[in-house]
Parts: structure tokens; sequence; C-alpha cells
């Protein structure tokens, strides 16, 4: 997937969202609970995306990728 630092899609937050809600579960599984977490906290900010609550930004993009 490409991403612009300055501007990313629905789609791509919903692509990026599925595939770090399913690392999350499978980290648990694993007993990794700090990649856990921060997957969890990963989901909150592109829920916050999502609801436009926040704006993406090349802070963000540099942040998590």
């Amino acid at each position: 997937m490409e991403l612009s630092p300055d501007k990313i899609t629905p789609e791509q937050i919903n692509k990026i969202a599925f595939y770090a809600h399913n690392f999350k579960g499978s980290s648990q599984i694993a007993g990794l609970d700090k990649l856990a977490k921060y997957l969890h906290n990963f989901e909150n900010v592109l829920a916050a995306l999502k609801k436009n609550e926040i704006s993406w930004s090349s802070d963000i993009c540099n942040f998590f990728f």
C-alpha cells in the first residue's frame, strides 16, 4: 500500500485498521502484550481519523510507519 505523508483515503484507513486489528489479536494470543497495547493505541488513532476528530499529517504517518 502506498501512503502519502500528507493525505490518506478512507479506504486506506479501513485497510490499515483491519490488519492492525488482526495483528493485535495475534499479538495478544502470542503473549506480546506491549505490541498488543501499541496496536490498541494505533487503532484508537485510526478510529479518530475515521471520525474526523484528528487530521492525517506527516507527523502521524512518520510516527506509525
